[in-house]
């Protein structure tokens, strides 16, 4: 599935797939690529990531980890894509708890 939606001016796209390994365990891939032409700094954030789904008590508890890594390319030069000043990491790890009533 591919989803495309408009945030401010930009345009983003984003694929997402999931494989139930175990009853309880899923494995999950997800692709976003952010176009940023609509802000005063050219180019595309490009950020595949993987994760993971641990459900304890069937779907109420989940623990969720993800690792994404965020690219950035169509820049003029190498020292513009080193230089961007997002304030973003390029790699960066997430843990959440999810408990739902």
């Amino acid at each position: 599935e591919i989803l495309r939606c408009l945030v401010g001016s930009e345009m983003c796209k984003e694929t997402e797939a999931g494989y139930f390994i175990t009853n309880k365990l899923q494995g999950a891939l997800r692709y976003d690529l952010f176009d940023r032409n609509g802000t005063d700094v050219d180019g595309l954030l490009n950020m595949p990531a993987v994760g993971m789904n641990y459900y304890f008590w069937g779907s109420h508890l989940k623990l969720q980890v993800m690792y994404q890594y965020m690219g950035r390319t169509k820049h003029n030069t190498q020292n513009d894509r080193e230089e961007d000043g997002l304030g973003i990491a390029r790699h960066s790890a997430t843990a959440m708890l999810q408990f739902t009533f």
